[in-house]
């Protein structure tokens, strides 16, 4: 319990045990099992991409010690509380009794 590693609806034993499953699996099917509600909405809020955008969120996902964007994307949700595709911050004493989070529309 103590020592388990959860990985979405997947409880692991431990680190190790969660290592060996992931090494199993490889890429790209082993991304699959972290992409959740959280990166679809995120997919949604995207617009379409020049080339040169691109080429710059692959460069910053390298910079940041990631192999692709989409990685980065991937592993940054789980840090995103409110997706920005569906809620935004705001100011107005109303929302205060919401945390200043409204939704939004796209």
């Amino acid at each position: 319990a103590g020592s388990a590693v959860q990985a979405g609806p997947y409880t692991f034993k431990d680190a190790p045990s969660t290592i060996a499953w992931a090494t199993t699996l490889g890429e790209p099917t082993l991304m699959r099992y972290f992409v959740d509600c959280r990166v679809l909405l995120a997919s949604l809020k995207s617009q379409a991409s020049t080339e040169a955008s691109i080429l710059q969120d692959e460069a910053n996902a390298k910079k940041a010690g990631y192999n692709t964007a989409a990685k980065a994307s991937i592993a940054f949700s789980f840090l995103i509380t409110f997706p920005e595709a569906i809620f935004k911050v705001s100011s107005a004493n109303k929302d205060a009794v919401h945390g200043g989070m409204v939704f939004t529309s796209f």
